[in-house]
């Protein structure tokens, strides 16, 4: 995966494991699109049309489609979530590109260009934001599509309310909290990580992606599911979230496991508000 920014846009280009018509697909199928991005979609299809998004009730957004080539160019517009004074300074409508090419037998190179960013204070905390989403979303499409293509996804979502940032994110992969086996900032892509939550004993994977704020790796006990930490803009607050994307795993055993990463978090933070 290589990530290019520009004062104005975001490029992310990755190679996957699969036919641009498939790729195309999970891109612009409901079904599809919740398999591996947000837990509820619509999709009206064609150039008019929209794509809707839904993470909570009070989390949705609706993404007009502009530009409608099958297998090869997807192009919507993101609306939501930019505030008024945004437009104020930036009246260009943010659009999201999706260009799709061939790259060998059974293969397909996206590029995904999200544009019309403003500039100034206002802007920074929803460009670094979406820049640090499309690197985790675009890791779960490869994913899912290489990995449980056509398969049915269970995503867990847990959040804490935090206020320092940099403390939370310690707390939680060091010794007291996750006991990841080696700081995620000091982990690469592809390294073998290890880490353990109460009562469960330890899980492995690979790492997909890490930094100093976000992680991101499988779950190979979880039949290589997909584990994924991060501080994030919720409601009007910083919470720090744990994201688990299962495919094909007993919802007894995910249920149980995320009872037990929510007593962590409230262990970690409740009343502290670290």
């Amino acid at each position: 995966m290589k990530v290019n920014t520009k004062p104005d846009s975001i490029e992310v280009t990755l190679d996957i494991a699969a036919p641009p018509d498939r790729v195309w697909s999970a891109l612009t199928d409901a079904d599809e699109l919740t398999r591996w991005f947000p837990p509820t979609a619509s999709v009206t299809s064609g150039e008019g049309g929209e794509i809707r998004l839904g993470w909570e009730p009070e989390l949705e957004m609706s993404c007009s489609i502009e530009t409608w080539t099958p297998n090869k160019h997807l192009r919507t517009g993101w609306a939501d979530g930019v505030t008024q004074e945004q437009r104020e300074t930036n009246p260009i409508m943010l659009y999201v590109d999706y260009f799709l090419e061939p790259a060998g037998d059974n293969a397909t190179r996206l590029r995904l260009v999200h544009s019309g960013f403003g500039q100034g204070a206002e802007w920074e905390s929803m460009y670094d934001g979406i820049r640090r989403g499309w690197s985790c979303e675009l890791n779960s499409l490869k994913h899912f599509l290489e990995r449980h293509s056509n398969k049915q996804r269970e995503l867990t979502m847990i959040g804490q309310a935090v206020s320092d940032e940099r403390a939370a994110w310690d707390a939680l992969t060091g010794k007291q909290g996750l006991n990841f086996s080696k700081r995620p900032e000091d982990l690469l892509t592809d390294d073998s990580y290890s880490f353990q939550t109460p009562g469960e004993g330890a899980f492995t994977g690979r790492v997909l992606l890490a930094s100093d704020r976000d992680f991101m790796g499988t779950i190979a006990e979880l039949n290589d599911s997909i584990f994924r930490l991060g501080v994030h803009s919720c409601f009007g607050e910083q919470q720090m979230m744990i994201f688990i994307s299962a495919w094909g795993v007993d919802t007894g055993r995910l249920g149980a496991l995320k009872d037990k990463l929510n007593s962590l978090l409230n262990k970690l933070y409740a009343g502290t508000r670290v």
